[in-house]
């Protein structure tokens, strides 16, 4: 199918995945709270692997693409830390592209349009034959990137990573998250996500259950089930983070900086000015124009190997990344296949414990 038909029930304002959340944590901090916090900072996550050229400085107020990446790389992880949160097998070493998003932001419109990869799908890696979207990452975030631009046609502008370890960290620098749910969670085997009857609806997450929560895939659907995990989590997330008792807490903002040297990367391109004005654009974000969108698929493929992929709608991501570089919503694309953001859902679909 080329269309995203999948239903959100939560109580978001707005959809968006953690690893865009992890990043907006320390954007958002930086933004409000002054350029002192990142000018010791910026060197430090400045990823100098990356060729010039590979990613392609724009002029700030002009749209943009930021190629958003949430690793899977056991770095800052203890070997009893990977078992203890289902992070895969102890010992595993290089990394993969656990989430992979593109996120084109118009700075004049206020408008933002983001697609989520699915890791399962089946691509030409950079320099190499057909693999899964995540393995470009093993190569380095420069085979990643290449990668993307080959699949979608569209150039980068800037780039931001974030992993396992520093998803949990900045989870943790804000004192947890609270997530409305409407079920419990089964106890899984893989990661130790548990959620019961008696914590619902409005459940916390400290940082070591809110990686257990967003990387299990026991689900019917897989890896698109736990997509739709990960969007739950950070629209509470950014609530959060916006919230007074953050924005507000200098002890808190204080913590963020540290944890994105440790965990964040970005291109060279990226630097103070770059991070500020995207954090303005995250803080005037208007939901009402912003759509988000999972690259379109055909549907599950078996290879020889016996492993299960996704197969890509070359004809429906044409279309798709066709729109967004002409800076128009997929949306309002002429020509078929019709393509439609992921739905918003209403408030009142969700527990009145949970609206506020």
């Amino acid at each position: 199918m080329s269309e995203a038909k999948h239903s959100y029930p939560h109580k978001e304002r707005h959809v968006w995945w953690w690893v865009f959340g992890g990043i907006a944590f320390v954007l958002l901090a930086v933004g409000g709270y002054g350029w002192w916090l990142y000018n010791d900072t910026e060197d430090a996550i400045q990823d100098p692997s990356i060729p010039e050229g590979v990613v392609v400085a724009k002029k700030l107020g002009e749209p943009y693409n930021t190629l958003l990446v949430g690793s899977d790389s056991r770095s800052g992880l203890t070997a009893e830390e990977q078992l203890d949160l289902g992070a895969g097998t102890v010992g595993v070493t290089g990394q993969r592209a656990d989430t992979l998003i593109i996120a084109h932001i118009d700075p004049e419109s206020g408008r933002v349009t983001m697609v989520q990869f699915p890791r399962d799908l089946y691509v030409k890696i950079y320099g190499g034959p057909k693999d899964r979207i995540n393995i470009a990452l093993d190569g380095g975030s420069t085979k990643l990137i290449r990668t993307v631009k080959e699949l979608t046609g569209l150039e980068i502008h800037h780039y931001a990573m974030v992993n396992i370890a520093g998803f949990r960290d900045l989870v943790d620098a804000v004192d947890g998250v609270d997530l409305c749910l409407t079920e419990p969670i089964p106890f899984d085997d893989a990661t130790g996500i548990e959620v019961t009857a008696d914590e619902l609806p409005l459940v916390h997450f400290d940082g070591d259950r809110a990686l257990r929560f967003v990387r299990s895939r026991n689900f019917p659907n897989g890896d698109l089930g736990r997509i739709q995990n990960q969007q739950k989590f950070l629209a509470a997330a950014l609530d959060k983070l916006t919230s007074a008792s953050t924005l507000l807490n200098p002890a808190k903002l204080l913590r963020l900086p540290g944890v994105a040297t440790k965990n964040v990367s970005v291109d060279a391109n990226t630097g103070i000015p770059q991070l500020r004005a995207l954090a303005g654009q995250l803080q005037s974000f208007d939901p009402k124009r912003f759509e988000a969108y999972t690259a379109p698929i055909k549907g599950p493929l078996t290879l020889p190997d016996g492993r299960q992929v996704l197969r890509p709608d070359r004809r429906a991501m044409e279309k798709m990344f066709g729109a967004i570089a002409r800076n128009i919503s997929p949306a309002d694309a002429k020509g078929k296949p019709k393509l439609k953001p992921i739905p918003i859902p209403e408030p009142k679909e969700q527990p009145a414990a949970c609206r506020t």
